[in-house]
């Protein structure tokens, strides 16, 4: 079964315009905070999102891609 990272609206429906990606099945999060410019860094037990090689802390833009100019 894969895990999906996505966004809902405030009224609790699935945003659209957010590009919702796939993890690995074995990969877990444990962290996931909103920044105020809406990028999201997410945290936990992972290896890739998208097919994307990633480590353990990643940021996604706040359409749902991977941020590469994150660099912890």
């Amino acid at each position: 079964m894969s895990k999906t990272i996505g966004r809902l609206n405030s009224n609790r429906t699935v945003d659209t315009g957010f590009s919702a990606g796939s993890l690995d099945p074995q990969d877990s999060v444990y962290a996931l905070v909103v920044q105020s410019d809406g990028k999201i860094i997410v945290g936990g037990n992972l290896s890739k999102y998208n097919g994307a090689t990633i480590k353990t802390i990643f940021r996604l833009n706040s359409n749902g891609t991977i941020d590469s100019s994150f660099n912890i």
